[in-house]
């Protein structure tokens, strides 16, 4: 079967439950996605905390756009 070209895709929320705590150090944490967008957001549980995990597009934000973004939402 041949693979048709994609513009845009989401990724699994299951996947990145069973992604994310390989590699980095959650523990067990159950993921949802939250939005699907230019930047598709998801919210990942443990049994103590909630975090915001984003997945941006190519060429869509700046690293320094990106650090600005992290910095309002941790105030």
């Amino acid at each position: 079967m041949q693979i048709f070209p994609a513009q845009y895709s989401t990724l699994s929320a299951t996947a990145l439950q069973d992604f994310l705590p390989k590699k980095y150090d959650f523990g067990q944490i159950s993921c949802k996605l939250l939005m699907r967008n230019v930047s598709d957001t998801y919210l990942l549980l443990s049994d103590s905390e909630k975090f915001i995990f984003k997945i941006y597009r190519v060429a869509h934000r700046s690293a320094d756009e990106i650090r600005a973004e992290v910095e309002l939402l941790t105030i």
